[in-house]
């Protein structure tokens, strides 16, 4: 037998698929395959299509058994590789000499040639043939030489055979192509092993499946399986497996989960796989990590021909860097834990909340299939509508404060003594989607920003590193008050206006210091002749009002007594009276009139309109409508209608009126019950008439009873229309 000639020999399956050939002293491998797409595949071996002459050889792989099927005399067969099963094969010298032609099962499978030269030892018909190192491998011995063949079906390709010839002698260490590199499976002796299955943890029933893979190259399923229950609330479970053609495994667990939004369990099950190498470790955890880098493993190792272990590495860097999450220190998915102290578990943690959000299992099971089949074929997160929802969603979260909300329902648990740091992982996620950058930093800390959500403008500050929605007052201003800028003041000027307030920040809040009315304000007085009383005046607009209430004593002409006014003694003083509708408008005085009598009092109807100076000082009037509908007009109405004093202290005690009232336009209506009513000159025809009114946050006109209410006065002085 002549000296191996160190180019490799040829190998040529019958299936015409992939060719090695030898060439002097270079050996090169060539695809000739027909198609250059991934293999075909199916969740479900229903859902094969028909097997006939169109589709004859062709291979597709069914997920939910991970075996593959081919196309052969019109029937779909799972191939001899891809189950534990025992070899028959042998060798039978090709009628030329050139090489031996390998049976397994009765059926040719492929030929070997020889080499350069004509002769590498491989051409005789009583060569031996052996099981490989693993179920897709044999070696055919003839002599001292020997050649591997690897039987796997390559993902590449539709029709497709990958193969390698390894060469060796025993005066020489074999030296190995690349593609049997990769392949470093080894039988492993694994008594158990241990885990957490965990979305939140699993709760106890929830089944967790261990299945062997042939090998680490085509992360094909055997026969192998074995079954463990969960037995309690934290996820825990313990497999009982013995002998493994190889180190490599798929883990799957369903069951329902305790949710860490919600706080509450599911009321749907929940599934999520896992791929692991147990020849060094006896623990694995399935969680999301493991779950979203499934697809993408699967790819990178049948598809890209990439080794186990770097695929699963760079699934999961491809996996954090799409949640922004820095990788550096992120150990292997099945380690993280979502109750773990380390950085990685704070980005399991914090992963599984996002894709969780508001989500029942229906949706969150979408989303899963929907990212994971996203990740699969480039390793990005390419769908931008479902990327930004989502950081949206964690924005109004953090604002409204359901991060503690979070935080409490892990703790809940009683799993751990610390939660990791998950908030900080949240909010660097949704601050670069939105925005591009880090919110809430040194430089734009205290900053008030606006945000258009759902059509509404939203707005919100940054405060201790996070956001929140900003109150009133910080919206006014334009940055919070924190503990940094505590006796700083602001000054507020409403846009358009000619006036402006001066704020404080105090104890964490803004507040109120100082009017301040525009500096061509008029404010006066004016003296009613017929009591003497002294009334404050301030224009607003074009109109000069009087800005206290009246207090002048109107009596009814049949009665003793004030029947048509009310105020006890201080109210008098302090507030002003309140008048009923005839006392307003002075009914006496219009029934009386001799040269155009009205009945204008309660029941009657004919009422004057224009000015109507009712009970109000000569030269002034009761408030027409178009006068009273202008103070809504005001910046910020009703709290710079408002009085910063009220005659009711349990009023006051009850928290019923804002600490915001303010008094800008110095109107200054003060309050003895929850509201404040103006007559205006208008009367309807149904015993009606309009009045202005104030209650603790709102102020708006509307049509009052005559008869059964009362009412303050407001005069206006007289003007050229």
């Amino acid at each position: 037998m002549k000296k191996l000639l160190a180019c490799l020999p040829r190998l040529i399956l019958l299936v015409s698929v992939f060719v090695l050939t030898s060439c002097g002293e270079d050996s090169t491998t060539q695809n000739v395959s027909r198609a250059e797409s991934a293999m075909d595949d199916v969740v479900d071996e229903s859902l094969l299509p028909p097997c006939n002459e169109d589709n004859e050889g062709i291979v597709v792989l069914v997920k939910s058994d991970m075996l593959t099927r081919v196309c052969v005399d019109g029937k779909w067969r799972v191939p001899v590789n891809s189950v534990d099963v025992k070899y028959s094969c042998t060798t039978q010298e090709l009628p030329d000499g050139s090489g031996v032609k390998v049976v397994c099962g009765g059926d040719s499978i492929g030929v070997v040639y020889s080499g350069a030269d004509g002769d590498n030892g491989l051409n005789g018909d009583n060569c031996k043939v052996e099981r490989g190192k693993d179920s897709s491998q044999i070696v055919i011995s003839c002599g001292n030489v020997s050649t591997t063949m690897n039987l796997a079906y390559s993902s590449s390709s539709d029709k497709a055979i990958s193969s390698s010839v390894v060469s060796s002698s025993s005066e020489a260490p074999p030296e190995s192509s690349s593609e049997a590199e990769e392949d470093d499976s080894e039988p492993v002796s694994l008594d158990s092993l241990k885990g957490y299955s965990q979305k939140g943890p699993f709760v106890k029933g929830s089944i967790v499946n261990l299945y062997e893979l042939a090998n680490g190259r085509a992360l094909r399923q055997t026969n192998g399986n074995f079954v463990s229950t969960i037995k309690s609330d934290d996820g825990h479970f313990k497999i009982m497996a013995r002998n493994l053609v190889s180190q490599y495994a798929l883990l799957q667990a369903t069951g329902y989960y305790r949710n860490e939004v919600s706080g509450e369990k599911t009321t749907a099950k929940l599934t999520l796989f896992g791929f692991t190498d147990v020849s060094a470790r006896t623990t694995a955890n399935v969680n999301l990590m493991t779950h979203l880098e499934y697809d993408r493993v699967y790819y990178r190792v049948t598809h890209d021909k990439l080794r186990f272990k770097e695929a699963k590495r760079q699934a999961q860097r491809e996996i954090l860097t799409a949640f922004h999450i820095d990788t550096a220190g992120v150990k292997s998915s099945e380690d993280l834990n979502v109750v773990g102290s380390g950085k990685g578990d704070a980005a399991l943690l914090a992963v599984s909340i996002l894709l969780q959000g508001d989500r029942d299992i229906a949706h969150l099971t979408e989303l899963l299939s929907e990212l994971s089949k996203d990740l699969e074929i480039d390793g990005e997160w390419s769908n931008g509508k479902t990327r930004k929802s989502i950081a949206e969603w964690a924005m109004l979260a953090e604002a409204g404060g359901r991060y503690a909300d979070f935080r409490k329902n892990v703790q809940s648990w009683g799993l751990s003594n610390s939660v990791p740091d998950f908030e900080s992982i949240l909010h660097h996620f949704w601050s670069q989607e939105l925005f591009g950058k880090d919110l809430c930093d040194e430089h734009d800390a205290g900053e008030v920003f606006e945000i258009l959500y759902d059509y509404n403008k939203r707005y919100f500050t940054c405060k201790d590193g996070y956001i929140r929605s900003a109150d009133y007052w910080e919206r006014l201003v334009g940055r919070t008050c924190s503990e940094k800028n505590e006796g700083e003041s602001a000054v507020y000027r409403p846009s358009g206006a000619n006036y402006e307030w001066k704020m404080l920040c105090s104890s964490g809040a803004w507040t109120k210091v100082q009017r301040n009315l525009s500096e061509g304000a008029r404010i006066g007085s004016i003296t009613d002749s017929r009591d003497g009383e002294v009334y404050k005046t301030v224009y607003i607009g074009k109109y000069n009002w009087m800005a206290e209430h009246l207090r002048f004593r109107y009596l009814a002409p049949t009665a003793e007594e004030d029947s048509s006014s009310t105020c006890s003694e201080s109210e008098c003083e302090e507030v002003g009276r309140r008048y009923f509708w005839s006392a307003a408008v002075d009914s006496t005085a219009l029934a009386n009139d001799p040269e155009n009598p009205r009945i204008c009092g309660n029941g009657g109807y004919d009422c004057p309109t224009g000015f109507v100076r009712g009970i109000c000082p000569e030269g002034w009037h009761l408030p027409t409508l178009e006068e009273t509908n202008s103070l809504l007009e005001l910046d910020n109405v009703p709290y710079s209608l408002y009085a910063l004093g009220s005659t009711s202290l349990d009023f006051y005690e009850k928290g019923k009126i804002s600490p915001y009232i303010t008094d800008v336009y110095g109107f200054a209506m003060k309050l003895t019950s929850y509201d404040a009513r103006l007559w205006s000159a208008v009367q309807t025809v149904d015993d009606g008439a309009f009045t202005f009114c104030v209650h603790l946050d709102t102020a708006y006109v509307e049509r009052e009873w005559m008869r059964y209410s009362s009412g303050y006065i407001r005069c206006v002085e007289d003007y050229e229309d």
